[in-house]
Parts: structure tokens; sequence; C-alpha cells
């Protein structure tokens, strides 16, 4: 499992195409790969939501 979906320069063009819509050296691959990667990353949270929903309910149960 990998920390984060974004690595620091990546979040940083991110937030500053936000702000400002500055499309800084990157920006065109990092816009290719959210693209080709969007239903992934969706579907990977979806099932962190479950696992992690399952995990604090087992937790409920057995006090742990």
């Amino acid at each position: 499992m990998h920390q984060a979906i974004f690595s620091d320069n990546e979040r940083s063009l991110i937030k500053d195409y936000l702000s400002s819509e500055k499309q800084g050296e990157g920006f065109r691959v990092l816009k290719h790969r959210a693209k080709q990667y969007e239903l992934t990353i969706f579907e990977d949270f979806e099932l962190m939501i479950k696992f992690l929903t399952s995990i604090e309910k087992q937790t409920k149960r057995t006090g742990e």
C-alpha cells in the first residue's frame, strides 16, 4: 500500500492550478494520469472505506 496518491510535487502542482489555473511543468502528464487512473483510484478508495468500516465494526464487537 502506498502512503499517498500524489507526490509532494504533484500536490503542489495541483494546488497551484486550483488557485490560479497555472499549468506548471508536468501538468499535462499529471492530467493524463489522473484521467487514466481515475476509475482505479475511486474503486480502491471505495474498497478502503469498506475495509476500514469492517475493521471498526469488528473492533466494537470484540473491544480490541
